[in-house]
């Protein structure tokens, strides 16, 4: 379907994901900030506000289950446009076509929390959680309004006024913010989880996430490894040299390896709780031999 391809081919797109989505893909030419220990970009989360329409209510009184998906889906088409930006560019100039390389949603496991009431608005806060050799995660989760409020936005240094400052005064975590400080850890705000599977197509060709990830700038460059999915250094188009010039550097290598650790490190916790989405291909066997049914709408 339609909706599995990034909207791009639905002709019923909200105007805001569709202004987003030709923004953030056709004209934010800005380079990806890099990955350093204390920020992985490949892992920051972004932001999309919504609320709910009367349109959206159950008989129940509450945001109908049916809905949460259509919200997913336009939270994760700002969340993809905004990092793959740069590997879109880079698969668009060489390969035909306007989006040559498109993450395909395979399957989606979606939790409610608590209800989400007429007109209520609240806050979308997603984020790729890992990876393998194939599939690449997304967990989006639904939040009140405004109790997710990071310190410093990474991509936009407008809207960074101010980074976030500890107790002491010295410079806090860039990716924790402030979030924590009034609302524990955060379970009692949290109205809905929704986690997504996608696999990155080049027309009928599969595309590790490892490669695409790496054309995207947001892991460093990598080769082939003894674990799935995990990220070693080689050397790459742009990696700072050597003084004489003939390579990169020995500290630029273990700076680079370093970075890298700490991003398989994170992928692999990922991986731990993307396993209940990849359970449903075989924990959920259908028979469709049954004989005798119950009844037919």
């Amino acid at each position: 379907m339609a909706s599995n391809m990034l909207h791009i081919e639905s002709e019923d797109i909200p105007i805001n994901v569709a202004c987003s989505l030709l923004f953030r893909l056709c004209l934010n030419k800005n380079p990806i900030p890099p990955p350093t220990l204390a920020t992985q970009p490949v892992f920051q989360p972004t932001i999309w506000k919504s609320s709910t329409p009367l349109g959206e209510i159950d008989f129940l009184g509450h945001k109908s289950n049916a809905t949460y998906l259509t919200d997913f889906d336009s939270a994760r088409v700002y969340h993809l446009s905004s990092l793959f930006r740069l590997g879109y560019d880079k698969w668009k100039k060489e390969q035909d076509g306007v989006f040559p390389v498109l993450p395909v949603l395979a399957g989606v496991e979606c939790s409610f929390k608590r209800p989400i009431k007429p007109g209520q608005r609240y806050d979308i806060v997603t984020r790729i959680i890992g990876w393998d050799l194939k599939w690449c995660f997304v967990v989006s989760y639904f939040v009140k309004e405004g109790v997710f409020q990071p310190g410093y936005f990474s991509d936009s240094k407008k809207r960074a006024k101010e980074r976030v400052m500890g107790e002491n005064g010295e410079e806090g975590d860039l990716e924790k913010g402030r979030c924590g400080e009034k609302h524990g850890d955060g379970k009692d705000v949290v109205l809905a989880v929704v986690m997504g599977r996608m696999v990155f197509k080049n027309g009928r060709k599969t595309i590790s996430p490892v490669q695409f990830l790496s054309d995207c700038e947001l892991i460093p460059a990598v080769g082939e490894c003894g674990s799935p999915g995990s990220c070693t250094v080689v050397n790459s188009v742009g990696q700072s040299g050597a003084d004489d010039g003939s390579g990169p550097s020995v500290n630029a290598i273990d700076q680079q390896m370093v970075i890298a650790k700490a991003i398989e490190e994170k992928r692999l916790k990922g991986l731990e709780i993307a396993q209940s989405i990849n359970s449903l291909d075989d924990g959920v066997p259908f028979d469709a031999h049954e004989d005798v049914a119950f009844s037919k709408f």
